[in-house]
């Protein structure tokens, strides 16, 4: 929080809280909450009254946010070398986060056996003093090798508040030596479409390819 001395209005800052925690070693929280000092009119515009002032508290809940995400990771295999375990989580993580699931950008890495990675967020964000949007969703993807050179992914998301799945989406990759082949099918919903393609390893030849797409995947190069 924070004070302007040089605004005409509304000096005093909103107050900011973040937080975030890591229990055991595949579990993190964090989260995040706006607080307003001033006084609301009907449509969610801060007046220039205080809230202590009109003897309605201190501050009042803007925006609240929640998340937690557990990541299980099996071991790498022998092959392929040890590796620490907080640096394959990380890239579990990042890979499954933010719907990349949904482009599948990020070649599979066949050197981990299986990984599972759920995650919660519950958001909340209050427009007005009495108007209230809540937004809760349950994500899951779960990836494991069939045999040394086929891998399967499975992933998809539940809106609570809509009551739907969102984004679920199949990936199956074979490892082709120097190739890698990745066929992704989206079933249902917004994104709906496949996209089946056989490109070289290499990431400096990445864009060397042959792909076949349709509906949501063919606008996408």
């Amino acid at each position: 929080m924070s004070y302007n001395f040089a605004a005409d209005s509304l000096k005093l800052s909103n107050l900011f809280l973040d937080y975030r925690t890591q229990i055991l070693d595949f579990l993190s929280l964090s989260g995040s909450a706006v607080f307003s000092p001033y006084v609301w009119d009907e449509n969610g515009r801060e007046l220039n009254k205080f809230l202590i002032n009109e003897g309605e508290g201190f501050v009042r809940l803007r925006n609240f946010n929640f998340s937690a995400s557990a990541i299980l990771i099996a071991d790498k295999s022998k092959e392929a070398g040890t590796t620490d375990s907080a640096a394959i989580q990380e890239k579990v993580y990042y890979q499954n986060r933010n719907y990349q699931g949904l482009y599948a950008d990020v070649d599979p890495d066949f050197s981990i056996p299986w990984s599972l990675n759920l995650s919660f967020n519950y958001n909340e964000n209050r427009v007005t003093p009495i108007q209230v949007l809540k937004y809760t969703t349950l994500r899951a993807d779960l990836n494991f090798n069939l045999t040394k050179y086929w891998k399967f992914s499975l992933g998809g998301s539940y809106d609570f508040e809509n009551k739907e799945f969102a984004a679920p989406q199949i990936v199956v990759s074979r490892d082709l030596h120097c190739w890698i082949m990745n066929f992704i099918w989206n079933p249902i919903g917004t994104y709906t479409g496949y996209r089946f393609e056989i490109k070289v390893k290499a990431p400096q030849l990445q864009d060397l390819k042959l792909e076949k797409s349709d509906n949501f995947f063919s606008g996408r190069r």
